[in-house]
């Protein structure tokens, strides 16, 4: 029988039941239209001469092909969730990963290459550059305050011992916190903290560091998700999406998985009130997405947002549409579709002949 509209799933792992809602495209057509604005990277080959032309003087026969930048630039820009207004902000070809602040005026990025990295900032329009961190040997991932003052990075130490030979590198962190108005670097030193767990709460202007009886209880977790009012972590433990009430387990010193946790192989990002959040199932490069309500100190319903393979996932704060790159059929490239996540329509934004990724959703204060 062939069905009318797209079939989206709701599904409430907890009761082990699913139900399914049908929306026909008249219905589609009166849902309200994506709005905001959308960063994104741009990757576009060298082969055509696009791209730093730092590179361009060197004979393709002597390019180090091992090394990306050498084949591909990456630049920063921004478009409406509706397709309109695209602007590239960025040109050096050297700037990718944009990192909305809590306000939306400022995007934070990386520009450069190992062991010379930068940390960078800029207005929403692409004005008031500054460069906060410099010659870092890498960047592995960077948070705004809550009040947009300053920045957290985690960044590659240039500490290096031959014993272990497991203490190089991105096995050994440190942290860089950047006030954004005076440039002023404070550090912090513990490896294993800067895995994601120093974080940032609301009214507090310095980083805040994790309470030990949490980080035993939860023992080999790194990266954690905190939820924007650093009440709860997810992660992924065992192939399920896991949820610890920070206080609770920081407390108690225990936590456990509570058996009706929804299968989840990447956590995306939470809703800007803590109450859902944005996962995968499939796979950490591309899979089906799923928006899970949080009850309490469990999930409640979850719901199939897309069955398209996507990438480059954002949330607008609203919760109400999704952003995502896939690869058109008949294509090479990904492209920006948008999805409503109570309909399950989508909507490709972009028609280029060039990748998009890291997409990034522009938050509403």
């Amino acid at each position: 029988m062939a069905a009318r509209g797209r079939a989206l799933i709701v599904v409430t792992f907890g009761a082990l039941c699913a139900v399914i809602a049908t929306t026909s495209p008249a219905q589609a057509e009166a849902e309200a239209t994506a709005t905001g604005v959308i960063a994104y990277v741009q990757q576009v080959g060298m082969g055509a001469g696009e791209g730093p032309a730092s590179f361009l003087h060197i004979p393709r026969g002597k390019r180090s092909y091992e090394n990306e930048w050498d084949r591909y630039a990456y630049d920063i820009g921004v478009i409406g969730a509706d397709g309109t207004g695209r602007r590239q902000l960025t040109s050096d070809g050297w700037s990718p990963r944009p990192v909305w602040s809590w306000d939306g005026e400022w995007i934070a990025f990386m520009t450069g290459t190992k062991p010379q990295m930068e940390l960078g900032i800029m207005r929403a329009d692409g004005s008031d550059l500054r460069i906060l961190l410099e010659r870092e040997q890498g960047i592995e991932a960077y948070w705004w305050a809550h009040d947009s003052s300053k920045v957290m990075g985690a960044v590659e130490s240039k500490r290096s011992s031959p014993r272990p030979p497991t203490r190089r590198g991105t096995n050994l962190l440190e942290g860089r916190v950047v006030d954004i108005e005076t440039g002023k670097i404070g550090r912090l030193s513990n490896s294993d903290w800067m895995r994601g767990w120093n974080h940032w709460e609301p009214g507090k202007k310095d980083v805040v560091n994790p309470r030990r009886r949490m980080l035993e209880a939860l023992d080999g977790v790194e990266w954690p998700h905190w939820s924007p009012d650093a009440e709860y972590v997810a992660f992924v433990h065992d192939g399920f999406l896991a949820l610890a009430h920070v206080a609770t387990t920081g407390d108690t010193g225990a936590w456990f998985l509570r058996n009706d946790e929804p299968p989840a192989a990447a956590i995306h990002e939470w809703s800007r009130d803590g109450s859902k959040i944005l996962f995968s199932i499939g796979s950490r490069a591309g899979g089906f997405l799923v928006l899970a309500d949080r009850a309490a100190d469990a999930w409640g319903d979850v719901r199939l947002v897309t069955t398209r393979n996507a990438s480059s996932v954002t949330m607008s704060s609203d919760t109400q549409h999704v952003a995502f790159t896939a690869v058109p059929p008949g294509y090479r490239n990904r492209e920006i579709y948008v999805v409503d996540t109570a309909t399950g329509e989508d909507r490709r934004v972009t028609r280029s002949r060039v990748h998009h990724m890291e997409l990034a959703w522009q938050p509403r204060p």
